[in-house]
């Protein structure tokens, strides 16, 4: 592994790369934290802190919000909460077998009630109603 980074950089000082800012800047950095966010059912589901999420990001929690706006035009927990409900629906149509109440707390919902509120909001009917059409 070492030399292979000794070979990287030899072809970084003989080509002169330049830096792209894009790809190491906060924003990129929490650009990249909520793709992994959604993209994982385990992420989204965890019982995550602004702190935490800023710390995982080496941002302070302002500059965090700041650029969780900036990329997604939603609060933080608008965002974590969509992503939560994307999840649920997905688990809804492939999981038959588990409760509404066991797919809201897998998702990462505090309560039954709260997720069936914000998933009505969301998709325009109740999450039974949704399972019942897929």
């Amino acid at each position: 592994m070492n030399e292979l980074f000794i070979q990287l950089l030899d072809i970084f000082r003989v080509q002169r790369v330049p830096l792209d800012l894009s790809l190491s800047s906060s924003q990129r950095t929490v650009e990249l934290f909520l793709a992994d966010l959604s993209a994982h059912p385990e992420h989204v589901s965890a019982d995550w802190s602004v702190g935490d999420m800023a710390r995982s990001c080496g941002l302070g929690v302002t500059q965090f919000i700041h650029h969780v706006r900036a990329l997604t035009n939603m609060t933080l927990m608008q965002y974590l909460n969509h992503a939560r409900l994307d999840l649920a629906a997905r688990l809804l149509r492939e999981r038959q077998d588990r409760s509404i109440t066991e797919v809201s707390l897998q998702c990462g919902f505090s309560t039954a009630q709260y997720f069936a509120t914000l998933f009505s909001h969301r998709f325009g009917c109740a999450p039974r109603e949704f399972r019942a059409s897929a």
